[in-house]
């Protein structure tokens, strides 16, 4: 009699009386009725076997009952933990699940290791979280950790695989691994949704009992329900979630909460095991660094700057010059303001520090040069504009505002959308790289509007995405013409005299900018920030060397962008993501 009273009561809470007059309504209310008369001949069967037997046997026959029910819930939860959930986030039972991605990775190892190298003799470089690779990788006597400190020993393997965590990024990984390795994506550890810890009786109420007042909706709690159809649907939902461990609005593919792990495996390697490719894949010998030939392995002779808000710290510097007078001035964009040093890397002076649009606020500067009059002219990168300064920092003037010219040259002349480097030709007069428009500009000392070059194309003379600018003994002004893969070079009254391609520059990220330097000898220096190096060009573009590699030592760097030379053709760098300033001494 207990089930069929229990069953009673559900099919009670289930059927909704008294809704109208349709036969599908006329059939529930009797349905209703119906149940609650077996309702009532239930509770009065169960007492007057109650009278019957009495308290003694009663109870023990309710708690028999309770414990078979519960019973059989916890066998059935039990098996949906053990056999069914045990992967998966919408177990509640664990806290943290490892994803069953792991076990297929490794799985995929083996698998690659034994057919290229043997049982467990394949080399795995791997690092970041180290649970619980440590564990499954003890087996490998050829295995490399190397924790939250890559490099490129302990990544020179067939395999490796990144764990992200707060010391070591996928970022910091992947410029050692260049294009020679296929990445695959894997989850290694997932989370469970954990909106209940906001709970409380008032919202438990108002979202599956009944629904919320005007009053309380207008409040800060704008999630609980409104209408009844919103509490039917949020007590199906908790009953899903605590029945049958279901979680409809999350799909495992996309479950927002969990930790990702990357496993690379490098071409050579794939190219050798069909079933693993995912595509086209190129062979990591068939795709040498076309300047791999001519790299120099050059150390700087200076270094100063680090990650910091104080004198001498920077904060992702972009650019900087060597005035006339030989002080180094360093756009600190990351911070706002110009910092100044002698060229053994002492500081001497700065302004600006304050974000804003206001005459002297600067908000992330990417272009700087100082006349022979000593005015700094820098490029206000994102108010898009060209501010003016006297050397020791004081605001004297402005121009430019902000214009979306659609690549037309010689549209809303003397404005700008987001402009990167400056060049001061022997007159004084600037040429700005207008760099969201596609064109170069000229201005006299003052500001005022001289000529604008280039249009978007790809054609001799257009632009897609230009930054540095340079000049050599002639007169001759060289583009970094960044998205057309080029530098192209000009006269003095912009003219096109040539242009040569640079096998770099590849991705359109808002930080892959960059910047060009000539020294005595008219010979050419390209930033290479995605690759991590400097490329030199003689004037009419002929390789002549590289140098620079992925790192934080005097022979590396992590993004170097802007570059100028000093006394005796000392070439300083702005080695933007380690936050600081490199000097260099490269060979006459």
């Amino acid at each position: 009699l207990l089930p069929l009273l229990g069953s009673a009561l559900l099919i009670l809470l289930s059927v909704k009386p008294f809704q109208g007059k349709s036969i599908s309504e006329i059939q529930a209310t009797s349905q209703f009725f119906i149940v609650v008369f077996i309702a009532a001949a239930i509770v009065y069967g169960l007492w007057a076997a109650g009278r019957a037997l009495g308290r003694r046997f009663i109870w023990p026959i309710v708690y028999l009952v309770v414990f078979i029910i519960l019973s059989v819930l916890t066998i059935r939860f039990a098996l949906m933990a053990s056999f069914v959930n045990y992967d998966y986030p919408n177990e509640f039972l664990v806290y943290a699940h490892g994803a069953p991605d792991v076990k297929w990775m490794l799985n995929e190892i083996d698998d690659i290791s034994r057919r290229t190298a043997g049982d467990n003799q394949i080399k795995v470089a791997y690092g970041g979280v180290i649970w619980p690779l440590e564990w499954y990788m003890r087996q490998y006597p050829n295995r490399a950790f190397y924790g939250s400190a890559p490099n490129r020993d302990a990544l020179d393997a067939p395999l490796v695989i990144i764990s992200p965590d707060s010391e070591v990024t996928l970022a910091d990984v992947e410029p050692y691994l260049g294009d020679n390795y296929q990445r695959f994506d894997y989850r290694q550890v997932w989370w469970p949704i954990e909106d209940y810890r906001d709970e409380s009786f008032k919202r438990f109420w108002y979202t599956y009992i009944t629904p919320a007042p005007p009053e309380v909706l207008d409040g800060e709690t704008h999630q609980l329900a409104s209408t009844p159809e919103e509490i039917k649907a949020n007590r199906k939902w908790l009953w899903d979630v605590l029945f049958y461990h279901r979680v409809d609005n999350h799909s495992f593919n996309e479950w927002p909460f969990r930790t990702q792990m990357y496993f690379f495996v490098r071409k050579d390697v794939l190219n050798k095991l069909w079933d693993y490719q995912t595509g086209a894949v190129v062979s990591a010998e068939s795709a040498p660094d076309p300047y791999a030939e001519v790299r120099q392995d050059l150390p700087a002779q200076l270094v100063w700057g680090s990650n910091g808000q104080g004198e001498g710290q920077f904060v992702n510097p972009r650019a900087l010059t060597v005035s006339p007078q030989g002080q180094i001035y360093v756009a600190d964009s990351g911070n706002h303001r110009v910092q100044v040093f002698d060229q053994n890397g002492n500081f001497l002076k700065q302004w600006g520090g304050e974000e804003g649009p206001a005459p002297g606020q600067l908000t992330e500067i990417w272009g700087i040069a100082v006349s022979e009059d000593g005015k700094v002219y820098v490029s206000d990168t994102w108010n898009h504009r060209v501010q003016i300064f006297d050397e020791d920092g004081n605001y004297l003037s402005e121009f430019g505002l902000f214009a979306d010219t659609q690549g037309d040259v010689n549209a809303a002349p003397g404005n700008f959308w987001g402009p990167r480097d400056i060049l001061l030709d022997r007159d004084g007069n600037l040429y700005v790289a207008d760099t969201g428009n596609k064109r170069i500009q000229k201005f006299t000392p003052d500001g005022q509007f001289l000529g604008a070059w280039g249009g978007g194309g790809i054609t001799p003379g257009r632009f897609e995405e230009p930054v540095g600018l340079a000049t050599d003994s002639a007169g001759n002004i060289y583009v970094a013409d960044t998205w057309n893969k080029r530098v192209q070079k000009f006269d003095s009254d912009f003219n096109f005299i040539s242009e040569w391609p640079v096998i770099g520059w590849d991705s359109q990220n808002v930080t892959n900018k960059p910047f060009i330097a000539v020294d005595s000898q008219n010979r050419v220096f390209i930033s290479d920030p995605e690759n991590y190096r400097i490329i030199v060009y003689d004037s009419e573009g002929n390789l002549l060397a590289t140098f620079g590699q992925y790192g934080q030592d005097i022979h590396s760097f992590r993004l170097p962008l802007d570059l100028a030379f000093g006394d005796d053709d000392a070439l300083f760098v702005v080695d933007s993501d380690n936050n600081r300033v490199m000097k260099f001494k490269y060979p006459k």
